[in-house]
């Protein structure tokens, strides 16, 4: 499928339907990864103004921008105990054209819902095109795009990849991981924003920071309800709780930490994060990115 017939299929996927999703806001999460989007997941689904589908990442622009196989197709296809469940089949219909993408959240928003989205860390590396015609499907779409500590995200990535691969050896790959993209693209920051900020007004997009989101306090949190313009519920009334990180990988007292000049390597390759991300989408860093410039900078 060449570029031209990209977009044109997703534009077909995107097409406006007459149901009730028109009408609400639509929000969409664009990650990155290891940024604590299974926790907003988690929050929005639990929010009773707000529908997620119960598939937070439904990987439908990310897996028909590389033309490959969706990733429920892919777990299908491993593994021949998998059963699709009702909302995977219906998302698998949307990624085979057999199904509008909003005509999917009309069937399962109620009138309670003010809001409704999803939550796709990959949309993050997305092109100009495929977000122009994300930009222009919805009349009232607001963006949340979550951001950490890059020297983190890396950590964390190699982390949450090994924890399942016993093969992997994540101490040897603290250096030798910055060569390997898998680890890395999703980390630069700056070269999506400013993909994202040459198609969408700022005012739009809620940039926020993993480390003000879970530094004890609801501020981050409560202003990504109003970006939203759901109602202010703090986590403990609807079965939840800030000071629980989803899947933290963080934890592994039985591996090695990187050591000065490992460390030193790692800020390195995200240097650029570092110096021109505060600039770019107007927020003053968190204390511990500032922290990583003074001791590896």
């Amino acid at each position: 499928m060449n570029s031209s017939n990209k977009i044109t299929t997703l534009k077909l996927v995107l097409e406006q339907t007459d149901g009730i999703a028109k009408d609400k806001l639509f929000g969409l999460g664009l990650g990155a990864q290891r940024c604590g989007s299974t926790w907003i997941g988690k929050y929005l689904s639990n929010h009773p103004e707000f529908y997620i589908s119960s598939i937070k990442e439904m990987h439908i622009f990310d897996a028909l921008r590389k033309q490959r196989k969706h990733p429920l197709l892919r777990k299908f296809n491993e593994n021949e105990a998998f059963q699709l469940q009702p909302d995977q089949q219906d998302i698998l219909k949307i990624y085979e054209g057999k199904k509008k993408y909003y005509e999917y959240f009309d069937e399962k928003i109620e009138r309670s819902h003010t809001a409704f989205g999803e939550i796709t860390p990959e949309y993050s590396l997305l092109g100009k095109q495929f977000l122009k015609i994300i930009e222009e499907s919805h009349p009232n779409i607001r963006y949340f795009v979550s951001l950490r500590r890059p020297i983190g995200r890396y950590l964390s990535a190699l982390s949450y990849y090994g924890r399942n691969r016993p093969k992997f050896n994540i101490e040897k790959n603290y250096v030798q991981g910055l060569k390997k993209k898998l680890f890395c693209h999703y980390t630069r920051y700056t070269l999506n924003i400013k993909n994202l900020l040459s198609i969408v007004p700022k005012e739009k997009i809620f940039f926020f920071f993993y480390e003000d989101l879970f530094n004890g306090t609801t501020d981050t949190l409560f202003e990504l309800c109003n970006h939203l313009e759901i109602s202010k519920i703090a986590p403990e009334n609807i079965n939840l709780s800030l000071s629980n990180i989803v899947n933290n990988t963080n934890s592994n007292d039985k591996l090695r930490k990187p050591n000065h000049e490992e460390m030193k390597a790692i800020y390195a390759k995200f240097q650029s994060e570092y110096k021109d991300l505060s600039s770019l989408i107007s927020k003053r860093l968190p204390d511990s990115w500032d922290n990583d410039t003074a001791n590896y900078g």
